[in-house]
């Protein structure tokens, strides 16, 4: 029996995963939305080095989604998972994290494909923190790994947005979905 829905968002910094979230927030029960990014800044104090608390970070990501898990329908894990390695260090950890819970989990990627000069140019706008920067989103791009159903997802979205981030661009071009 399906406990939880997991919402695993992927793409390049800029592809517009965060904005993708609020505006399709209504289409889930009350969902749990986990950033990383979120409990990273939360964690950090001025001046510190963006992975210096990676560590905690990484903890309190994996409570949050276990949280999720145990008390919503629909949890929207919100972070890069750009690449095949990336993925499987998240389920590997969510394994045994949520131990049995893992396998009630109903496990959808939602890909969110962009053109990297558009992701730059949504970067270019960003301030403090949340600013990464051509050379960061390029590698990303050069790394990015499209999911797969054999890396365990149910399911697979993949959506279109090179448009201007109001939040109408998004173009559904693709579902891949597990045969059970």
């Amino acid at each position: 029996m399906i406990k939880c829905n997991l919402w695993v968002l992927v793409g390049i910094a800029g592809s517009g995963k965060s904005t993708w979230i609020g505006y399709n927030d209504w289409r889930f029960n009350e969902p749990k939305i986990v950033s990383r990014d979120k409990i990273r800044f939360s964690l950090l104090k001025d001046g510190e080095d963006y992975f210096s608390k990676e560590k905690e970070t990484w903890r309190e990501f994996l409570n949050q989604i276990k949280d999720g898990v145990e008390n919503y329908t629909d949890v929207i894990i919100d972070a890069t998972h750009f690449n095949t390695k990336s993925r499987a260090k998240l389920f590997n950890a969510l394994k045994k994290t949520l131990k049995d819970d893992f396998d009630n989990t109903f496990k959808c990627a939602v890909v969110i494909k962009t053109d990297v000069e558009k992701a730059i140019e949504r970067d270019s706008k960003r301030e403090g923190r949340a600013h990464v920067g051509a050379a960061v989103i390029k590698s990303m791009a050069e790394s990015f790994e499209m999911p797969s159903i054999e890396e365990g997802f149910d399911k697979i979205y993949v959506f279109n947005n090179n448009t201007d981030t109001d939040g109408y661009g998004y173009s559904c071009d693709t579902i891949i979905t597990r045969r059970f």
